[in-house]
């Protein structure tokens, strides 16, 4: 789960072709806002970083999230993912800040 979400953030800002399967549908849509609320976003992001990072089974994980914006403003947000089996990988479901 840790390796899936350090993956996930690995592709940000630059693949987000390859970022977005990596959530399921109804994240997607509410959370992200649809594909272009999500492109339109991560265009305003110059780097992600993610750093510690823990895994409680069967499927939350905890990181904290650096974000430096284009405009020079960055921002920390210790974040929990709710992760769902799809297959033999994992999607992001939910996710919360605080």
């Amino acid at each position: 789960m840790s390796s899936f979400l350090t993956g996930y953030y690995g592709l940000l800002p630059g693949n987000l072709d390859a970022a977005w399967p990596n959530m399921t549908p109804a994240y997607q849509n509410s959370v992200a806002g649809g594909r272009s609320n999500y492109n339109s976003f991560w265009n305003t992001v110059q780097q992600v970083t993610v750093s510690d990072v823990v895994a409680t089974p069967p499927s939350t994980v905890v990181a904290t999230i650096h974000i430096v914006y284009k405009n020079g403003q960055d921002e920390n947000d210790r974040t929990t993912f709710g992760l769902v089996k799809n297959g033999t990988g994992w999607l992001i479901d939910t996710s919360h800040v605080g």
